[in-house]
């Protein structure tokens, strides 16, 4: 049984370059900076418009010659969107601030009155995307565009996907 246990007698070994690693964290504040949830998995998509500058010249009338771009237009699709239900001060739980009940995050997506910022961390100087000074993509304004219904579990109220809207990134 060669290879199957390590020198220490306890079983299969693990190399160092195979250990699991938590290598991120994605968080959700509210705008008094009180963490309110957290993700599962984020997926952000960046797009914006170039805005063709065109020759008016009667040789090459309507060739692009200078594109100018337009700012950016950000969102985030996300899987594991969960809102702590606990109580933060007197103005109740933090899904109250936010704008839903104590019960679901929100009843209709229009309920959401105060945007909150996703923060992503990278956690392991391992990491590719760590560096000393720029371990953390904040993600700020952000609103809801689409969510499924939540799953009221323990402490959290859970929805299985959503898209996020948002207003700037740093």
């Amino acid at each position: 049984m060669a290879g199957l246990v390590d020198k220490q007698g306890f079983g299969v070994g693990l190399a160092p370059t195979n250990r699991v690693r938590i290598p991120y964290s994605y968080d959700i504040y509210d705008q008094d900076g009180n963490n309110i949830g957290y993700l599962d998995d984020i997926s952000p998509t960046s797009t914006r418009a170039v805005d063709g500058i065109r020759h008016i010249n009667s040789a090459d009338a309507g060739r692009v010659i200078e594109g100018v771009p337009r700012p950016s237009d950000d969102t985030i699709s996300v899987t594991g969107f969960a809102i702590y239900n606990e109580a933060v001060d007197k103005r109740g739980t933090l899904l109250n601030r936010l704008g839903g009940d104590s019960t679901a995050a929100f009843k209709h997506i229009n309920e959401q009155k105060i945007p909150f910022t996703i923060v992503i961390t990278c956690h392991h100087p391992g990491n590719p995307d760590y560096s000393q000074e720029n371990h953390e993509t904040k993600y700020i304004g952000c609103y809801l565009t689409r969510y499924n219904a939540p799953l009221r579990q323990a402490d959290s109220s859970m929805s299985e996907t959503a898209d996020i809207f948002v207003s700037w990134v740093e």
